[in-house]
């Protein structure tokens, strides 16, 4: 099978050891597949990740929370340059961004010319500050010292348990693993679930009644958990309002009723995470 798409789908694994097979229920202290790397296994899908934090297995994820956003380009860049120094208002680690992107918010010398991406290839690191981004492609327009930029990591670097109100975009959900804990460690990678069948945990499953019902991450409920939306499976139809759309994510669909009580897992269809 050969290579598809681009660098982060790939229906040939890419792995850093010649023959390593994943294996999805299982976590690392050393990467062994670039960042995002896609495996296909049965009808589920998966993505290469790192975890930012401990994470509890069945449970909704996303990417690390956005720090430097519409920060001060430091110096002037000229089309054609490939590297860019912006003043940070946070302590920047090494790789952080690595794999990630560079979108410019503002340039008050090209009002109409913002809205670029350019993909990070490295950066120095340290405390707030100066920091400066090497990029793969080069600069388009030149930016003056009234620009702003911001800064969004590879969204699979450094996911977390999906906060309470999500401070980034929801990226999948996690896999169980073949250790008692049931946790995946910081700082590890691991295999993330995003399309196919999947255990999550809900907070409350007394109105998952119905198969093919949605299943929703809930603004304001617990972190990383599902529910459904209120009233949804009752009349089997019933309208969702406006206000519950803008407030709630859908995950998937219900496959299986839970027969337990509040806390335990929903068998779903992921909607998908793209």
């Amino acid at each position: 099978m050969s290579e598809v798409g681009t660098q982060y789908t790939y229906s040939r694994l890419n792995s850093n050891r010649s023959g390593e097979v994943p294996d999805v229920y299982s976590e690392s202290s050393t990467q062994l597949f670039q960042l995002g790397t896609e495996y296909k296994y049965g009808e589920n899908t998966y993505r290469y990740a790192k975890a930012g934090a401990a994470i509890q297995a069945g449970l909704v994820v996303q990417a690390a929370a956005i720090t430097e956003g519409d920060i001060a380009v430091q110096t002037a860049v000229t089309a054609a340059d490939k590297s860019i120094a912006v003043t940070t208002t946070a302590t920047t680690a090494d790789n952080q961004y690595d794999e990630g992107y560079l979108f410019v918010t503002q340039n008050n010398a090209q009002v109409t010319r913002v809205g670029g991406a350019y993909r990070i290839k490295s950066h120095t690191s340290g405390v707030a500050g100066t920091l400066r981004f090497t990029l793969y492609d080069p600069i388009k327009v030149a930016l003056d010292t009234s620009s702003k930029v911001t800064i969004i990591a590879n969204r699979y670097n450094g996911v977390i348990t999906a906060a309470t109100t999500p401070t980034a975009e929801l990226v999948g959900v996690t896999h169980p693993l073949q250790d008692a804990n049931n946790t995946i460690t910081s700082a590890y990678y691991f295999w993330l679930q995003t399309h196919g069948l999947a255990s999550i945990v809900a907070t409350d499953v007394t109105d998952l009644t119905l198969i093919g019902q949605g299943v929703y991450y809930v603004s304001g409920g617990t972190a990383g958990n599902v529910t459904s939306l209120l009233g949804e499976a009752a009349a089997g139809g019933t309208a969702i309002t406006t206000t519950n759309q803008n407030l709630n994510i859908k995950i998937g669909t219900l496959v299986d009723v839970p027969g337990g009580a509040d806390f335990d897992a929903a068998i779903l269809r992921l909607a998908g995470f793209n």
